[in-house]
C-alpha cells in the first residue's frame, strides 16, 4: 500500500485487515471502473466507513487499474470536505483512469526493478512544495501563480526533481515520489 493517507489511518487498515471487507477491493477486482464512495457502498462494513471518516477520509473515488502481468491495483483520492458531486466524478473519470495506470505501471517496475533506488533524496521546501502541487493536478503556470514565482522557475524545480529521483518525466516523478514515500 503505498500513497499518503495518515499514517494511523493506514496502519489501522493493515491491522484490521479491512482490504478484506473493503468494498472499493472488491469492486477493484471485478471492474475497471472508478466507483464513487458513498455511505450506501460501505453499508456493510460501518466500522471501516467510521473508522476513514474519523482519518479525514470523508468523500473519494476508488479507481481500479491492471497491469500487464494481471495485477490489480487501486488509485483511491480522497478529501475531508465537499462531497463529490455525480458531475465532478464524471469529468474525473478519464483523468484518473490515465493516472491510475501510469502509476500502477510505475510502481509495479519500482518493485520488480532490480535497480536500487536512492532512498536518500533530498528536496528542497520549494521542489516539496512543486512536488505536493503537481500531484493535486496543477499545472506549471498554476503553481507559478500560487508560490509567487514564475513559471520558468517552477520547471527548474521540476527538472530538479526528476534529476534527483531519475524520473524521465512528472507523471513518473510523482509516481516515485508517492512510492518512496516523499509526498
Amino acid at each position: 500500500m503505498y500513497g499518503n493517507y495518515p499514517e494511523d489511518w493506514v496502519q489501522r487498515y493493515q491491522a484490521a485487515n479491512y482490504a478484506v471487507i473493503d468494498p472499493t477491493v472488491k469492486h477493484s477486482k471485478v471492474s475497471s471502473a472508478p466507483i464513487l464512495w458513498s455511505n450506501e457502498l460501505f453499508r456493510g462494513c460501518p466500522d471501516l466507513w467510521s473508522e476513514a471518516n474519523d482519518s479525514n477520509l470523508c468523500h473519494g473515488l476508488a479507481q481500479p487499474s491492471f497491469n500487464a502481468q494481471g495485477r490489480v491495483g487501486m488509485l483511491s483520492l480522497a478529501r475531508k470536505d465537499n462531497p463529490i458531486s455525480l458531475q465532478e466524478f464524471e469529468a474525473l473519470k478519464l483523468m484518473t483512469k490515465a493516472f491510475a495506470a501510469a502509476i500502477h505501471e510505475k510502481i509495479s517496475e519500482l518493485e520488480s526493478d532490480v535497480r536500487v533506488f536512492n532512498t536518500d533524496v533530498e528536496f528542497s521546501g520549494r521542489e516539496c512544495d512543486v512536488l505536493r502541487w503537481t500531484a493535486d493536478g496543477k499545472t506549471s503556470e498554476e503553481i507559478g501563480v500560487i508560490m509567487g514565482v514564475c513559471t520558468d522557475t517552477v520547471n527548474y524545480h521540476h527538472r530538479n526533481i526528476q534529476r534527483k529521483i531519475g524520473a524521465s518525466n512528472r507523471v513518473q516523478a510523482v509516481s516515485y515520489a508517492v512510492a518512496m514515500g516523499y509526498i
